[in-house]
C-alpha cells in the first residue's frame, strides 16, 4: 500500500512539472510560428506516435461511432482547449496563462449544471467558486495597466475561452464514457485535432507559416525550402492541387516582408 501512494505522488509531480513547463514552452514557441500551427504540429506528432504504438502492439482501430465521438471531444479540448490557449500566451505570459486555465474546474461545474444534471449547488460548493474566482481577479490587479492594451485583452479572451472549449470536452468525455483504452482513444484526439490545427494554418488560408522565424526554428534560412519541410512534415498540402515553385518562392517573398500574422 505504501509502495502505491509513492508511485502516485512521484506519478503526480512528474504530470505537474511536465504540464507545468508546457506553459513556458509554449511561450517560447509562439515567438517563432503562430500558437495554432504550434499546438497542431505537437498534437500531430504526438497522435502519429501514440497511436503507432498501440497499434503495433495490436490494438484495432475503434469503431466509426467512437471515432466520431473521440473528433467531437478533441476538437473541443485540443483544438478549441489547447490550441487557443497556445495562442494566447502570445499576448499574455504563461504563469497568467496557468492561472487562469486552472479555472477549468469551475466551468466545468458550471457546465454540468446546465448539460447534465441541475442538482442543487450546496453553499460550499457556491463558496469555493466565489472564492475561486476572486483568486483569478486579485492576481489581475497586477496587471490593471495592461488591461487597456487590445493585445492583452484578446489573450485573456482566448484563454478563458479555451477553458469554456475544454470544460465542454471534459463533460462529454464523462457522459459518453468510450470503450475504448484511454491513450488509445488520446491518440486519436490528438491526431484529429493537429489535422484541424494543421489545416487551419495550412498555406493559403489565414496563417503564414513561412515567417522568417519560423524558418529558422527548422535549420534554413530560405523560406521557400522551410515551406516545402513543413508541409512534408504536417501533411498540409491543399487537396485541389499543389503551387509552382515560382508561386511558393513568391508566397515567401512576401511573407517575409511582414512581420505580423494576417488571421482575418
Amino acid at each position: 500500500m505504501r509502495r502505491t501512494n509513492n508511485n502516485a505522488y512521484i506519478a503526480l509531480a512528474i504530470v505537474s512539472i511536465f504540464w507545468g513547463t508546457t506553459y513556458l514552452a509554449s511561450r517560447i514557441g509562439v515567438r517563432h510560428m503562430h500558437g495554432i500551427t504550434l499546438a497542431g504540429i505537437r498534437q500531430l506528432m504526438a497522435g502519429v506516435l501514440l497511436i503507432g504504438f498501440f497499434l503495433l502492439r495490436g490494438y484495432r482501430l475503434p469503431e466509426k461511432m467512437v471515432l466520431s465521438k473521440l473528433f467531437v471531444i478533441g476538437a473541443l479540448m485540443l483544438c478549441g482547449g489547447n490550441g487557443l490557449l497556445t495562442w494566447a500566451v502570445k499576448y499574455i505570459p504563461s504563469g497568467l496563462a496557468a492561472i487562469i486555465a486552472a479555472t477549468i474546474p469551475i466551468w466545468i461545474t458550471i457546465a454540468s449544471y446546465f448539460l447534465v444534471q441541475r442538482t442543487r449547488f450546496s453553499w460550499q460548493l457556491i463558496a469555493g467558486m466565489i472564492i475561486g474566482f476572486a483568486g483569478v481577479a486579485g492576481i489581475f490587479y497586477n496587471y490593471l495597466s495592461s488591461l487597456f492594451n487590445p493585445q492583452f485583452q484578446f489573450g485573456i479572451l482566448i484563454a478563458f475561452g479555451s477553458c469554456i472549449f475544454w470544460s465542454l470536452g471534459s463533460i462529454l468525455t464523462a457522459k459518453w464514457a468510450l470503450n475504448v483504452n484511454y491513450l488509445f482513444g488520446a491518440g486519436f484526439q490528438m491526431l484529429f485535432s493537429g489535422v484541424i490545427m494543421v489545416g487551419i494554418a495550412s498555406p493559403g488560408r489565414h496563417l503564414c507559416l513561412y515567417q522568417p522565424d519560423c524558418c529558422r526554428v527548422f535549420g534554413m534560412d530560405d523560406p521557400a525550402r522551410a515551406s516545402n519541410l513543413v508541409d512534408g512534415l504536417l501533411l498540409a498540402g491543399d487537396h485541389r492541387g499543389s503551387i509552382s515553385c515560382k508561386q511558393r518562392d513568391q508566397q515567401a517573398e512576401s511573407c517575409n516582408e511582414s512581420i505580423n500574422i494576417k488571421i482575418f
